[in-house]
């Protein structure tokens, strides 16, 4: 990557991380678990190497670091982690069953249950632990 190119990348940096927050929003409700969240993931690495002129053969690694950002697939599992957290101390008792069901019942057939067991596996965290996890 040139010079120029940092700069350029650089430049666009904050206009990036603006249509980020804008193109993942409901991402808490979306099933982390399929080919559409990967098929999403790529056309956002895409889209971010051609904003920022970077040649496609530029490893998908390394965006993240340059946009000193989470990886997009990491932020949809932190957004969904931080959504189910706020279920689970809802201080609505309906809320915070619907949730409860999902994660003990329903698991891999409920969107929440389903997220939240992935993403356990994924970071390694336990559910007693979970509560700690999303205080940010």
């Amino acid at each position: 990557m040139t010079h120029r190119n940092c700069c350029v990348a650089a430049w666009k940096l904050p206009t990036c991380r603006q249509v980020k927050r804008r193109s993942i929003f409901g991402c808490e409700l979306w099933h982390l678990i399929g080919s559409n969240v990967d098929t999403f993931c790529t056309a956002w690495r895409s889209g971010l190497k051609r904003v920022w002129n970077l040649p496609n053969a530029t490893h998908s690694d390394l965006l993240h670091m340059i946009s000193n950002d989470l990886a997009i697939f990491d932020e949809l599992c932190r957004r969904s982690l931080m959504f189910i957290d706020k279920c689970f101390f809802h201080s609505s008792d309906l809320v915070q069953f619907v949730v409860r069901y999902g994660d003990l019942f329903g698991r891999y057939k409920s969107v929440i249950g389903s997220n939240f067991h992935f993403c356990a596996a994924l970071f390694k965290f336990s559910q007693s632990g979970f509560s700690g996890l999303c205080q940010c």
